[in-house]
């Protein structure tokens, strides 16, 4: 389908320019697709936002605030917004305004620094308990406003599946008694398959749950929009993230984000697991409450019910045990109940 408008004019600049890395070698097929991606995401909010350029060119720094200050409101990632202002400074060679993309820091004055600080190593947890969120006051509040909602937080929290896979999740298909299955490119990040096995009553309770008040055909996400209309995945995309900040949930409002609930579950796998539970270095577990082969081995176990293949990964979930490394003989903190 031909662009027209704003979108043909974007599209112009992305295939006169994308194909090339600023070394001036040939970009590659993936990070061309990537670069356009997140160059059309950025003008879509920017005209969500009011922002209605028709001219892509004439793109500025007022807008490069709004953009950062409603990203940071919406909770995303250090990593995810610092990888997107240095999009934005390649789209600045290209339309001539080389330099007028700033800092991370400089449009969030008002944050702490350190909380902008671009690490893969979480320091505290990002869990909703963990930060005075009482989970089942939200699971209630989220029941109200739209059950369809209430039940991606339970499938969340009870397999750790990030917000595609929630959406695009069959439960009537998926169970398999004692494991849940992920097909390929059903939202995860490598598009490959996992098992996750259930390991406590509380997965098996809560998919019962969802599975009773879902046809036997339907994924999770919603059928329609809510004016009626047929939804597609880029609008349930950003239901969900609406309803997250209905309910309060966004790192402005409760220092939590949606994706909290995936730390919740990667903590909870890790303290209950029936052979080798440990407790993670952001609840205070340090690396001598096991040998090191076991818990390497715990902990590629949750590495690999998250969707991950590296053990290092979860490290932005939990922390990592030599940073957290104790004296001999000290004793670990108590597993929250």
């Amino acid at each position: 389908m031909q662009h027209v408008g704003w979108r043909g004019e974007l599209q112009k600049l992305i295939d006169r320019h994308a194909g090339v890395r600023m070394n001036g070698n040939v970009a590659s097929f993936r990070t061309r697709e990537l670069t356009a991606k997140t160059l059309f995401a950025v003008f879509n909010t920017l005209h969500l936002l009011g922002y209605r350029l028709q001219n892509p060119a004439n793109l500025g720094a007022r807008h490069v605030d709004a953009l950062v200050k409603h990203w940071y409101a919406e909770g995303r990632a250090v990593s995810t917004m610092q990888n997107e202002l240095s999009m934005l400074r390649k789209f600045g060679t290209w339309i001539g305004k080389k330099g007028f993309v700033g800092r991370l820091a400089d449009y969030l004055p008002d944050v702490p620094a350190m909380q902008l600080r671009r690490t893969a190593v979480a320091s505290i947890s990002k869990s909703w308990t963990e930060n005075g969120v009482n989970v089942d006051a939200k699971l209630a509040q989220a029941d109200a406003l739209d059950e369809r909602f209430g039940m991606m937080l339970r499938i969340e929290l009870a397999f750790g599946l990030r917000r595609r896979e929630i959406l695009l999740l069959k439960p009537w298909k998926s169970d398999h008694g004692d494991t849940l299955t992920i097909y390929p490119n059903t939202g995860s990040k490598t598009g490959r398959p996992r098992i996750i096995a259930l390991k406590n009553d509380y997965q098996r309770t809560m998919l019962d749950y969802v599975k009773a008040r879902m046809p036997k055909g339907q994924a999770m996400a919603w059928r329609t929009t809510r004016r009626g209309m047929p939804a597609g995945l880029k609008y349930c995309q950003k239901e969900y993230s609406r309803r997250m900040k209905e309910i309060g949930i966004t790192a402005a409002q409760s220092n939590v984000t949606g994706h909290g609930l995936r730390a919740e579950f990667a903590e909870n796998a890790a303290m209950t697991d029936p052979v080798r539970p440990f407790i993670p270095a952001t609840l205070g577990g340090t690396a001598d409450q096991l040998s090191l082969e076991d818990l390497h081995l715990a902990r590629s176990q949750v590495s690999e019910m998250l969707g991950h293949s590296r053990t290092a990964i979860t490290n932005s979930y939990y922390g990592s045990f030599a940073r957290w490394r104790s004296a001999p003989g000290s004793q670990t903190s108590e597993a929250r109940a």
